[in-house]
């Protein structure tokens, strides 16, 4: 009956393969954000990579008259001008001394430009370092913060921003865009 066995076993091994292929996987794939980690007003903050279109050294930016003090003015950048707005100011800081080194692009299809002073680096967070924050720990545009290399950092929400600047503009005070 060797034979008896034999069969038995290589059907026994057959199934557990099969079965093998059945199940789920027995890891998981954890979604991770890249995150640039930024200072405003010398407080440590991040933006999701996935909400801006790019990140530039600022470079000259003609002030326009315009009576909503976060518009910095414009700069042209690849080929186009863009309107752009001091991050601090919006994120309810006093204006800084310090003048704006970098610009982050977002906005779709009306690009604009969100000015801070200093980029520190990039880097990987996941849910598990990801905190929702309300009432008294929540900040303006932001309602999450991210823990990495030791430190906690508030989460701006791009579209949070870009949805106030729009507001604004539709109430005719930001010449965001040339009038058609």
């Amino acid at each position: 009956m060797p034979e008896v066995e034999s069969v038995s076993r290589a059907a026994e091994f057959r199934r557990a393969f099969d079965d093998a292929f059945a199940r789920p996987a027995a890891h998981t794939i954890v979604e991770r954000d890249t995150l640039l980690a930024i200072r405003v007003g010398g407080d440590p903050f991040a933006l999701r990579a996935r909400e801006i279109a790019g990140l530039s050294k600022s470079s000259a930016i003609v002030p326009v008259p315009c009576a909503t003090p976060a518009l910095l003015g414009i700069m042209g950048l690849r080929g186009a001008l863009l309107p752009i707005f001091d991050l601090a100011e919006l994120l309810g800081y006093a204006r800084p001394e310090r003048a704006a080194r970098w610009v982050a692009v977002c906005g779709g299809s009306q690009p604009l430009g969100l000015a801070f002073a200093q980029f520190e680096h990039c880097f990987q967070a996941g849910p598990s370092d990801l905190s929702s924050v309300d009432g008294a720990e929540s900040r303006n545009h932001s309602h999450e913060v991210v823990r990495a290399s030791g430190a906690v950092r508030h989460i701006v929400d791009i579209p949070s921003v870009v949805r106030v600047i729009r507001s604004v503009r539709a109430k005719g005070n930001l010449p965001l865009e040339k009038e058609r």
